[in-house]
């Protein structure tokens, strides 16, 4: 498979997607982030954009023509597509078939455009590809998943729905509805908006954002789009935010203790009274602990932090040569029902730093390598491909494997 046709499979599975119903759009995404019961509900909101390389006056607009423009699923970097104005046939099939690596030309020299490269206006660190304006829009509805929502909770509760973007390379503004959500300048953190109150229940729903790189730092190659996952989630008022859990096992050995802390807000009108319960697996998916924290007070449109611990037992450390992880469910309980709960994956293993010992893991020396390594994935660009990235912690690992057996130590990836 070529590169073009690589990065067209996301144009071609965006176009089917498109001809599937509201409601089979939002049936929860088959990940690890929608592996939590049906109290919380998150969906991939990945599928079914719109895309257009250029600035567009008014497109944050819902009534806005986008007829014209590209279909596509994010992760998307738009900096490594072919240039709107590059001549197919400039390469003489080079980008096509990248194995030939070579053009045609009765001058000698390379033509000035070539794929996504323009020697003319690129710039030299970024390989010579063209950063810029893009806008991204999405048209969606909601009734079905505000009904299993309302479904789940059937004490009634009201819903929070957080839209969350895990990386936008950069410069980028946000609006659903014509509302401005807000803006972000920096590329390589998520955003997160609560989109509760802009959000139709019945009806079509538009998301735009606009994402300017022409002003970003230019000294390593960046990508430019929404590059990274995003996602729905939907829950009651009284919630763990997003990065809400924090597990750390102070004690490693025969008896290990996990402390797992967990954020709870409420978003509610009214004061509430809640417990954190967290029930520990280990790699075998077997329950080795569960507790359940006193009763906390948390006043409305407040928020607190319930810490509770266990010891656990002979535990399967965590290490590069076994790396078993346990897992915790922390649920917030109110009047004893669970109303939220989110499952984190953590190991259980010690670290020492000091002048004296260097780096000890469990107690065992362990050699530091280091790599040079950025967030693009070479001729897939920036966007943030599951597998690419699984990939390229494989090959660290397996660098460092054969560098440990070498009295000169450099880095794995150059």
């Amino acid at each position: 498979m070529t590169r073009r046709e690589v990065l067209g499979v996301g144009v071609a599975a965006a176009g089917s997607f498109a001809a599937l119903s509201a409601d089979a759009v939002w049936a929860p995404a088959k990940t690890e982030h929608a592996s939590v019961p049906a109290r919380r509900l998150e969906v991939s909101f990945d599928e079914g954009w719109l895309f257009h390389r250029a600035d567009a006056s008014g497109a944050q607009a819902s009534r806005f023509d986008d007829g014209s423009w590209r279909r596509l699923d994010v992760p998307h970097d738009w900096q490594v597509d072919d240039l709107p104005y590059a001549p197919s046939d400039a390469d003489a099939g080079a980008t096509t078939d990248p194995s030939a690596f070579a053009f045609q030309s009765n001058s000698g020299n390379a033509p000035p455009v070539i794929g996504p490269f323009d020697m003319r206006v690129g710039v030299r660190t970024q390989g010579f590809t063209v950063p810029g304006v893009g806008w991204y829009r999405k048209h969606f509805s909601v009734p079905k998943l505000i009904r299993d929502a309302r479904e789940a909770r059937p004490g009634g509760y009201e819903q929070r729905v957080e839209l969350r973007f895990d990386g936008v390379y950069m410069g980028a503004d946000f609006w659903l509805n014509d509302m401005h959500l807000g803006s972000h300048p920096y590329g390589f953190v998520p955003t997160i908006f609560d989109v509760t109150d802009h959000l139709k229940a019945d009806g079509e729903n538009v998301v735009a954002v606009r994402v300017d790189t022409t002003k970003a730092p230019q000294h390593f190659y960046m990508g430019s789009g929404i590059y990274w996952h995003t996602w729905l989630t939907i829950t009651g008022p009284l919630r763990i935010p997003t990065f809400g859990v924090f597990v750390t096992t102070p004690v490693v050995g025969k008896r290990s203790r996990v402390v797992v802390a967990v954020e709870v807000a409420n978003e509610g009108a009214a004061p509430a009274v809640v417990q954190v319960r967290a029930t520990i697996k280990d790699p075998q998916h077997r329950v080795v602990a569960r507790t359940t924290s006193t009763r906390h007070a948390v006043r409305p449109r407040a928020q607190t932090t319930v810490t509770v611990d266990r010891w656990v037992g002979g535990a399967q450390l965590w290490s590069p040569e076994a790396p078993n992880l346990y897992t915790v469910e922390s649920e917030v309980l109110v009047g004893g029902k669970a109303v939220d709960s989110v499952t984190t994956t953590f190991g259980i293993r010690s670290l020492v730093f000091n002048s004296q010992v260097g780096f000890l893991l469990n107690g065992n020396p362990v050699k530091v390598l280091g790599g040079c390594i950025h967030h693009d994935h070479g001729a897939l660009g920036a966007a943030a491909i599951d597998r690419a990235e699984e990939r390229t912690i494989e090959t660290l690992k397996v660098g460092s494997t054969q560098s440990a057996h070498h009295t000169t130590q450099g880095p794995l990836i150059n």
